[in-house]
């Protein structure tokens, strides 16, 4: 019975990390600091951010994978969706969070907690590739306004995803909020006493709901 309910655990975490590089959720806060615990649902008095900004927030953290730090700036509550998977699958919320706080070794309240620390985890194997003294440097190369098709084709792509993932789009998306994208095309380097990195990424901003939001539909 412990296998098989690690083994659904495992299901509902895999389809939630699938579902948050596709699209990129939001995490149990409300804006730039990813250590708040208001839902994305609750007003916030917090200034919205420019596209630049943005995009300026969010590259180390898309450069580092760090999900956690990414996912603060979108516009679904990914704990909520988390937290409906658990429901789906008939789960119980206090053992799944148990079973992660033991198998992680830290506390684990939300799946921002667990994002959180996979980003620490990434964060160590990074200095054990580039050095402790690693650093990220990166230039914006284009910064693309997406045209109406362009914009249609990215929001039925985010209803797709939604859909496969086996959440309801209707619950979690707006297409009438999605009023504009933008691509921003960078280049990047991590460079350390141990190694250097280079390469190149894509990611989308989304402007819904009057903000500027994360909103890339293929992640990395």
């Amino acid at each position: 019975m412990r296998l098989f309910k690690s083994r659904k655990l495992l299901a509902v975490i895999s389809a939630l990390l699938v579902l948050s590089m596709a699209v990129g959720l939001s995490a149990c806060k409300g804006g730039k600091d990813s250590n708040e615990t208001t839902s994305s649902t609750e007003p916030t008095t917090e200034p919205s951010m420019t596209a630049q900004e943005l995009a300026n927030a969010i590259i180390p953290a898309v450069v580092k994978t760090d999900m956690a730090t990414v996912m603060s700036y979108s516009f679904v509550d990914v704990d909520k969706a988390f937290e409906d998977k658990i429901s789906d699958k008939g789960m119980d919320r206090t053992a799944v969070y148990k079973d992660l706080t033991g198998s992680l070794g830290t506390e684990i309240n939300c799946y921002t907690d667990f994002l959180k620390k996979q980003a620490e985890i990434q964060e160590d194997a990074l200095k054990i590739q580039f050095g402790e003294d690693y650093k990220i440097t990166y230039e914006i190369i284009e910064d693309n306004v997406c045209t109406p098709e362009e914009k249609e084709e990215k929001i039925l792509n985010i209803l797709a995803k939604l859909e496969k993932g086996g959440f309801s789009s209707a619950r979690y998306f707006d297409p009438s909020k999605a009023e504009e994208f933008r691509e921003i095309d960078f280049d990047y380097t991590i460079e350390g006493s141990k190694n250097k990195q280079s390469s190149a990424k894509i990611i989308t901003l989304c402007k819904y709901d009057g903000k500027w939001v994360y909103g890339d539909i293929e992640m990395m």
